[in-house]
């Protein structure tokens, strides 16, 4: 759902639909409480989570503050759940969409 090659380098998340950015903000928060220590081994999660990163780096750029302030707390959420190691081989998906929202003016957002 809404996954696209870019430049036919690597896929990335994109939609303009606002309604579709909170269903799957809404899952992935459901996705994120639902992780334990058990579940980070199994390997469908693992392999779910470079997708379920670049769906909230996606979500990032929407231009709705309220969706913004969701992909932020979902992107919180993903960084304290998940080991770094895990994490870190995608975390450039976050920093730049992350990095932009720093001066929002939308105090949540920011």
């Amino acid at each position: 759902l809404a996954f696209r090659y870019s430049d036919g380098k690597e896929r990335e998340w994109h939609t303009n639909d606002v309604e579709i950015q909170r269903l799957v903000l809404r899952s992935i928060s459901a996705f994120v409480d639902g992780i334990s220590s058990e579940a980070l081994q199994n390997p469908l999660v693992k392999d779910s989570v470079p997708d379920v990163i670049r769906a909230i780096g996606g979500i990032l750029q929407s231009q709705n503050e309220a969706v913004l302030a969701m992909a932020c707390a979902a992107a919180v959420k993903m960084i304290s759940i998940l080991p770094s190691a895990m994490f870190q081989p995608h975390v450039g998906h976050l920093i730049h969409p992350l990095s932009l929202l720093l001066s929002n003016h939308h105090f949540q957002v920011a």
